[in-house]
């Protein structure tokens, strides 16, 4: 086997630990599909290979696979992406409460033909990103640097349209508590800019647990020091590594003409101090606010979209939106149960979303010559008067 047939910077082909192979080196174990079937896979009983394809491989690189003098190639290449937002699922027109299936077809996000690759913020690198679909101006997290604990040489990276944020810290404290407090970039003065009687904070930082730390708490702050919503009031059942509440203590206002000037923050508290490991590498995250009613409607709502089935590089999920009116604008129990991280997520319309203002789904695609864009797909949301 020759893993780097043209000596590129970055490998076709690497070596990755299995159940069933616990060592990631060049000595593959391979295992009969049936008895007596003289087929041998390098797949073990959970769809893991012991060989991947480098996710940091080059385009249009080659590796050489040679046995019993038939050798085969393997080439890098990428697919154009398509994404639709099936019209046909609803009708003629999308009525408020109906699902409208969202297909993604991009062979690049088959990652394992072997079983069903699924979409999830949590597990999302650079070359994977997330479908989006964004209404109004929410806030969202910004690139920076200077992010805690105190020491630490960390960085955050942002994702085009899906505005994914990735947190680096590559240095441990050992002895700490590796609870982290994060920059989002945007202030309290724009956050009173927004508010409206129905303000939500809204997060994810589920790629910030591991096998034995789990998330007990995500908490939004002004740097001084007001909460501005907190995980203990999430609905999500008490997992607090992901949920949406209403910001808290917006109206205060603090001493001196820079108040808010500086950025808001998010306190991210651990179950554990991880037994000293607080070293993150580009781990995703989101954190918004959101702000709805009295004519207003900032979000933005990520697709998890789930393959349909083993090798098929075909990706659904669904939007049912719910039209505002005079009744629920300004009810909190209007918002607070949005999925708006899932395969199936709700959004708001506050008055008919038509024409360029047509709720639009955002994927930014590596397409087959190597370069990123943007693919979308868009439908016209519709409110209706009844006549008696």
């Amino acid at each position: 086997m020759n893993y780097n047939a043209n000596g590129a910077d970055n490998a076709v082909l690497v070596n990755e630990a299995t159940l069933d192979d616990v060592t990631a080196d060049n000595y593959l174990v391979f295992w009969e599909s049936a008895e007596n079937s003289g087929i041998f896979y390098n797949t073990d009983d959970d769809d893991d290979s012991n060989l991947d394809v480098n996710g940091s491989g080059d385009r249009g690189t080659t590796a050489l696979i040679d046995y019993n003098d038939s050798a085969q190639s393997f080439v890098i290449a990428n697919d154009f992406g398509v994404i639709d937002m099936e019209e046909a699922s609803v009708g003629d027109t999308w009525n408020s409460g109906e699902e409208l299936t969202v297909t993604l077809t991009d062979q690049d996000l088959n990652k394992n033909t072997a079983s069903e690759d699924d979409l999830f913020v949590s597990t999302s690198t650079t070359a994977l990103p997330i479908p989006s679909l964004k209404i109004g101006s929410p806030l969202m997290v910004k690139a920076s640097t200077g992010t805690t604990p105190s020491g630490s040489t960390s960085s955050i990276t942002v994702d085009s349209f899906s505005n994914i944020a990735r947190y680096t810290n590559t240095t441990e404290n050992i002895g700490l508590s590796a609870n982290f407090t994060i920059q989002t970039g945007y202030t309290a003065a724009e956050l009173k800019l927004m508010n409206t009687s129905n303000t939500f904070f809204n997060w994810d930082f589920t790629s910030f647990e591991n096998s034995t730390v789990t998330v007990s708490g995500v908490t939004l702050r002004s740097d001084q020091g007001l909460s501005m919503g907190t995980s203990s009031n999430s609905l999500n059942e008490g997992n607090h590594k992901k949920g949406m509440v209403p910001v808290e203590g917006v109206g205060i206002t603090g001493a001196g003409t820079d108040f808010g000037v500086l950025p808001l923050t998010v306190e991210v508290k651990l179950s554990a101090d991880m037994d000293g490991r607080s070293t993150l590498s580009a781990s995703p995250f989101v954190a918004d606010i959101f702000s709805f009613g009295d004519g207003t409607n900032n979000a933005i709502y990520r697709m998890e979209l789930e393959e349909t089935d083993d090798n098929t590089g075909v990706f659904e999920g669904s939007i049912e939106y719910r039209m505002l009116n005079q009744l629920n604008h300004d009810q909190q129990s209007t918002y607070i149960d949005l999925e708006t991280v899932s395969d199936t997520i709700d959004i708001i319309v506050h008055e008919d979303l038509t024409d360029e203002d047509s709720p639009r789904v955002n994927y930014y695609d590596l397409g087959a010559d190597g370069v990123s864009t943007q693919i979308a797909d868009q439908l016209e949301a519709l409110s209706h008067s009844g006549v008696v």
